[in-house]
């Protein structure tokens, strides 16, 4: 307000009247031209204040021998006097009354005015001193109501969006009544053998886990309600405590889950490793080597359950001194504010979080057990991935579980970590990588015995099959390596073929060209016969078709090929074979012969 509406005397003596009377005799333009009109009273006033503040500062001065002569820019003690004779400054002024806050702010009463119909109209005054509103006249507002003083600020929770929650909470269901069916089916048909021997209480065991993590994607979707400002104290603390509940439900259903369905493929794959091979040392050379073990021999179960139970205590013994040292809590996180200007709004989203005072290492210690198990189970099933044992016939497929979970949770983990702001994204991450890691283990293990059953509704199973169904990886290795040779052998036998029938070629040719009546009877009586020749000839007769009467010298050969034989005659003189007759004396080993 710049001039009191009253005709309260000022200070000076002046009422707001008799000031705009001397100030209208002293312009020579009319008031709504001259410049700074309506805040002369204020002007004056503060002419007043510094004028008062001056006499103040010169009486304390007086006392210190000082004078407001001897003021400069420089001199900080008159410079505090001054300031503490202007902040106490009170009286009536044309404007109301004068007083200054310690920041130098006027304490002034404030007109309130409104514009009706294009004019402004006085609706009241506020004296800020003694904090009381005066109403001149009715307000006027238009049909919205009365306008806002301000941008309205809101908090919002962010909450799992519905469709997103729906869809998973059925896959979720569907997965645990399929779960619960797998149990069943166990349960009657685990007097077969072919049952019996995939270890049937193995596998409830993994169904069990898989029903307690996918029992965590609904509490995953459950979120506390920020408390409103309507609501008592009593009403938030039990909100926090139902949130903390919920996070340690939570943590509790996530680690049995891992570490019943997990664990118990990890025990079985484990088990079927250890009975399949195990390392030696060799005491000869030092080296490390690979031997078989007897496959005949009984499983024994009970290491398996108590892999499991390890298992399952490490986990439940860190979650339980977790919950009882660092106890987790709800906590709220302000995200990035969003503006609707048309309704003067801002909406604060906010996030709550399930934290503790050490959320990190407690983190660290489950992640980096479980992270270790799961890349020893990625091992293990690498290592026996052509393997079955008969009394854990579904090992293989175990192993393919393995992979499908531990590659899963490998990447699930940080991502989450990452994207920790990103509220339905990380709901979704991990509640279909708990359910497709569900959904597929139980695929993998028991549909192909419920096919088996369906053909063999009495699930026989030989006792005496071969323990291996598969070749093992030494196996393998030596199949490879024999192969190879059977190769080079059959490159080998195959050029030796090639070059033994272009030498069959070559005497079926020289055979053709070469003359008849060689060896006839006639020409081996006489001295020229063809025996004293080394023309190559082919000899064709049985031992029984000689007839000789002496004993025959063997010849001297010489070998012109591979496949020719050049005969010559001894010096003595060679009798005459007569065709059919037999002479006595003569061993039929005596001869020499040369064939083809």
């Amino acid at each position: 307000m710049m001039l009191k509406p009253d005709d309260t005397p000022s200070i000076s003596g002046m009422t707001s009247k008799e000031f705009l009377a001397r100030l209208n005799s002293k312009l020579t333009t009319s008031p709504q031209q001259t410049a700074g009109y309506p805040e002369a009273p204020l002007a004056y006033d503060a002419i007043w204040a510094l004028a008062l503040a001056l006499n103040k500062t010169q009486e304390r001065l007086a006392s210190k021998n000082l004078r407001l002569e001897n003021y400069t820019y420089g001199n900080a003690d008159i410079a505090d006097e001054i300031y503490m004779a202007l902040n106490s400054s009170n009286f009536e002024g044309l404007s109301g009354t004068v007083a200054f806050t310690s920041t130098g702010d006027r304490l002034a009463w404030t007109q309130i005015e409104q514009m009706i119909d294009g004019q402004y109209r006085k609706i009241g005054y506020y004296d800020y001193a003694n904090d009381n509103l005066t109403w001149l006249n009715t307000s006027v507002w238009p049909e919205a109501g009365i306008p806002k003083d301000g941008v309205d600020t809101s908090e919002e929770l962010e909450r799992i969006s519905r469709q997103l929650f729906i869809l998973v909470s059925v896959l979720a269901g569907v997965i645990i009544c399929f779960a619960l069916c797998c149990i069943g089916f166990n349960l009657c048909f685990q007097h077969t053998g072919y049952i019996q021997c995939s270890q049937p209480h193995v596998n409830n065991v993994t169904a069990l886990g898989c029903i307690a993590a996918l029992i965590c994607v609904f509490l995953l979707g459950f979120d506390g309600s920020g408390p409103d400002a309507s609501e008592s104290e009593l009403d938030t603390q039990q909100k926090q405590e139902k949130f903390s509940r919920i996070c340690h439900s939570i943590a509790w259903l996530i680690s049995i889950g891992f570490s019943l369905g997990y664990g118990s493929m990890f025990a079985k794959i484990w088990m079927m490793h250890s009975l399949v091979t195990q390392e030696k040392t060799d005491n000869d050379d030092g080296r490390r080597r690979r031997r078989k073990v007897s496959l005949q021999q009984k499983v024994n179960t009970w290491k398996m359950y108590l892999t499991i139970g390890i298992i399952f205590l490490l986990d439940s013994s860190i979650i339980l001194v977790w919950q009882l040292v660092d106890p987790m809590y709800r906590t709220v996180e302000n995200l990035p504010k969003e503006t609707f200007p048309e309704q003067d709004l801002e909406i604060v989203p906010q996030l709550e979080h399930c934290t503790a005072n050490n959320m990190s290492i407690w983190l660290g210690i489950l992640y980096g057990i479980n992270g270790l198990l799961l890349i020893f189970g990625l091992f293990l099933a690498y290592e026996t991935r052509n393997m079955t044992v008969r009394d854990l016939n579904d090992s293989r497929l175990v192993g393919m579980a393995i992979y499908n979970v531990a590659v899963l949770c490998i990447i699930t983990a940080p991502v989450t970590l990452i994207i920790k702001s990103q509220n339905n994204a990380v709901y979704g991450f991990t509640s279909f990588t708990i359910v497709f890691c569900s959904a597929i283990t139980l695929a993998l293990i028991f549909i192909p015995k419920v096919v088996s059953i369906a053909h063999n509704p009495k699930g026989t199973y030989n006792k005496n099959t071969q323990g291996l169904s598969a070749p093992s990886r030494e196996d393998e290795e030596k199949h490879t390596r024999l192969s190879a040779e059977n190769d080079e052998i059959k490159r080998h036998i195959k050029e030796r073929e090639d070059k033994i029938k272009m030498l069959t070629d070559k005497i079926q040719q020289k055979t053709r060209s070469m003359p008849k009546g060689v060896l006839s009877p006639s020409s081996a009586s006489s001295p020229g016969s063809a025996l004293h020749h080394s023309t190559p000839t082919t000899v064709q007769r049985t031992r029984t078709s000689l007839r000789v009467t002496d004993k025959i010298t063997p010849p001297h050969m010489s070998v012109e090929d591979s496949a020719y034989a050049s005969m010559a005659a001894p010096t003595a003189h060679t009798p005459k074979l007569i065709h059919g007759e037999k002479v006595s004396g003569i061993n039929e080993d005596d001869l020499s012969e040369t064939y083809i």
